[in-house]
């Protein structure tokens, strides 16, 4: 179909220059114009036909992508968790606190080191 329509167009365009004169001679410019413009809306009618399929699917793709995603994410995070891959989150959410920086007996007193030396 693309052979076709460019072939017309082609020869059209190729005969309207070798008569371009007789054209404008006649003044029939906008004869040629209107005929010249059918014939180009008639090659690109298949290609906006089949870029607006395209678009079409591109959308409805894009569409089944956000809804699996997002249903995937939401059935993930109202999964209980369990014994199953989810273990490491079980254990770190039960890991028992450190201790204490600062324990109150056992503090140096308020003027150590007294000479700028420490010895352990």
């Amino acid at each position: 179909m693309n052979g076709t329509t460019k072939f017309s167009t082609a020869i059209y365009l190729a005969e309207s220059i070798a008569g371009a004169t007789t054209i404008r001679a006649f003044g029939e410019e906008d004869g040629f114009f209107s005929r010249s413009l059918k014939l180009i809306d008639a090659n690109t009618c298949q290609y906006f036909h089949s870029s607006s399929a395209d678009e079409w699917l591109i959308q409805l793709l894009e569409i089944l992508c956000a809804i699996v995603l997002s249903s995937s994410a939401l059935v993930m995070t109202l999964l209980p968790l369990g014994p199953s891959a989810s273990e490491r989150l079980e254990q770190y959410m039960h890991i028992p606190s450190e201790a204490q920086t600062v324990v109150e007996g056992k503090r140096p007193a308020h003027n150590w080191p007294a000479i700028g030396k420490v010895e352990i």
